[in-house]
């Protein structure tokens, strides 16, 4: 499990981790409640990476 991430830091690593559960064909609803964020940031993180949500 990964320590403290400064708040500056967390949109990269929440983008990072996001794209990785994507990537084993998670929700972004199961995204969202395993990065204890909401879905519309889950979206908004994904959208950057692979131009669509999950």
């Amino acid at each position: 499990m990964p320590g403290y991430t400064e708040p500056a830091d967390r949109p990269t690593e929440w983008a990072a981790m996001a794209a990785d559960l994507a990537a084993t064909g998670r929700t972004t609803t199961e995204i969202a409640e395993a990065l204890w964020i909401d879905e519309p940031t889950v979206i908004n993180l994904l959208l950057p990476a692979t131009g669509r949500a999950a």
